[in-house]
């Protein structure tokens, strides 16, 4: 029982100071470069950054639909001769 209270009493802890939690999915690579940038430009606001990976992952969607795909055409079928 004294787990439970335990996370309840830091549940209850968390909404008091106005926190939020959040989850995020990155790649390795942004996540190296969302690091690299906070730790480079300390101006820069988290919600600036994770903007701006959400900008390059639509434009790098983008780019992979405009990629060369085959041209289908449609094969028209013929009857076949019936045999009796």
């Amino acid at each position: 029982m004294e787990g439970a209270a335990g996370a309840a009493e830091a549940e209850g802890a968390g909404k008091r100071s106005g926190g939020l939690k959040v989850k995020l999915v990155l790649t390795r690579g942004e996540l190296e470069w969302l690091l690299l940038q906070l730790k480079e430009k300390r101006e820069k606001k988290l919600e600036d950054v994770l903007g701006e990976i959400g900008r390059r992952r639509e434009a790098r969607r983008k780019g992979r639909s405009d990629a060369w795909r085959p041209s289908l055409e449609s094969i028209t079928e013929i009857s076949e001769p019936r045999c009796l």
